[in-house]
């Protein structure tokens, strides 16, 4: 009987190598952004799978550093049932739909041996089948980052979607193309995994030139509402820490909250590293339960009705989602009842609760509606609470700008972050994906 991986996180090869790339002090820019999402998942998710596809027992990457902690840690293992290939009716429908979406956003190369369906059929089949870590998609990026070049980029963006495809070209040399059908073959490969993984009802978490790439096959959705309320933390952080670059603040990359914390906390060293991620995984254990039991509700209704359901969806979602909202305006706590009420916010208690000036004038009703709204606002707090600690924890931090050189000993220039995010912009294009 497979072992069901649903609400859980899948993460690739390229990720696991990458990530341990940097705990080892040999990192680069796509390394450590693969390092970050690391950390992230080990928090947010209760389980870490690996599924080893093509890669017998996961052989490729039990070498790597972040295997061995998070595997021994009991958070990261290896699934021994080839669940992506174990039913025909799963894998037909996968495969459909990850051919419509591929011809949707690119041109499918062919070639005079081979058609446009026999080229996705060989690109499906060796997404799954083929070495786990043989993928020559970007192969350098891991040891210098060359991929992240202004011409490299722009060549990738032509293979890849392939408008730079001569058919007659191609036809005639019998697809020696260069690279060009390497890109897109690649690329394709990527979506597949990942379409796999998403019709598996897990999240798929690839390393950082994999992940833009994740987004085209829609299967980055976030099913783990765990990881989906805290991505509106971690988008609130770095709107607010980018507001400061613009002003002048000196800091080139990003550092998501929960990743802030883990390096504020450790010393830079390794072992000090892993025990600050377990130990903040700790603290977001009753987060993760509660909303993996919320989950559980909407998987197995029973008799719910939907009107039930959706009650369910705003007791844990909506009001949640419309106190973090409140973060954009600082006005948090008690201070949301301030807006609500048009009264004024003064001071800050010990506990960092902000405390009000109540008007005599007002009436024992609504004196009466106050409390009743104070209360209700603390429960939606409380469902969500270690959401609104990492952000102000985070936001505390001295040296923020400073914490990967202090801790992993790297420098980001602002030319790598630039490229990388013209890539994922490139990476969008192609995909038609629409962001905020």
């Amino acid at each position: 009987m497979p072992v069901s991986i649903s609400g859980d996180a899948v993460l690739s090869a390229r990720m696991l190598k990458n990530a341990s790339q940097a705990i080892e002090g040999k990192s680069t820019l796509s390394c450590l952004l693969s390092f970050f999402s690391l950390i992230e998942a080990s928090v947010l998710y209760e389980r870490l799978w690996y599924l080893p596809f093509g890669d017998s027992d996961g052989k490729s990457v039990k070498d790597a550093a972040m295997w061995e902690f998070l595997n021994c840690a009991g958070v990261l293992n290896v699934s021994s049932n080839n669940q992506w290939s174990q039913g025909k009716p799963l894998r037909d429908e996968v495969e459909t739909e990850w051919q419509e979406k591929v011809q949707t956003i690119c041109r499918v190369p062919s070639y005079a041996h081979s058609s446009q369906q026999q080229v996705l059929k060989s690109a499906f089949y060796y997404a799954f089948n083929g070495a786990a870590f043989v993928d020559a998609l970007f192969e350098q990026s891991r040891k210098n980052d060359l991929f992240f070049t202004p011409q490299r980029l722009n060549d990738w963006q032509r293979y890849a979607s392939g408008s730079d495809f001569d058919q007659a070209k191609e036809d005639a040399n019998d697809g020696n193309d260069g690279g060009r059908f390497t890109d897109w073959e690649n690329m394709a490969k990527i979506m597949a995994r990942a379409a796999m993984v998403s019709a598996l009802e897990a999240d798929y978490v690839g390393d950082a030139v994999e992940s833009p790439i994740v987004l085209m096959s829609n299967s980055i959705a976030h099913k783990n509402v765990a990881a989906r309320l805290y991505e509106f933390v971690a988008q609130k952080f770095e709107k607010d820490t980018s507001a400061l670059v613009s002003d002048g603040y000196n800091r080139a990359l990003a550092i998501p909250p929960i990743v802030a914390l883990v390096l504020d906390r450790s010393d830079g060293n390794v072992t000090s590293i892993y025990q600050e991620i377990l130990a903040l995984r700790e603290e977001f254990a009753a987060f993760r339960t509660r909303y993996r039991e919320y989950q559980a509700v909407l998987k197995n209704p029973s008799n719910m009705s939907l009107d039930e359901l959706n009650n369910l969806r705003k007791h844990h979602m909506q009001e949640v989602i419309a106190a973090l909202n409140k973060i954009s305006s600082k006005r948090i706590d008690s201070a949301i009842v301030a807006e609500i009420f048009g009264l004024e916010a003064s001071g800050e208690s010990k506990d960092g609760a902000y405390e009000l000036d109540i008007s005599p004038r007002l009436s024992i009703g609504e004196l009466i509606k106050l409390a009743a709204t104070q209360l209700h606002l603390s429960r939606i707090r409380g469902r969500a609470s270690i959401l609104f600690d990492t952000y102000k924890k985070a936001t505390a931090i001295r040296g923020y700008h400073k914490l990967v050189q202090r801790r992993l000993g790297v420098n980001i220039s602002e030319d790598e972050l630039k490229n990388y995010k013209k890539y994922a912009s490139i990476v969008e294009g192609i995909s038609r994906v629409k962001r905020d």
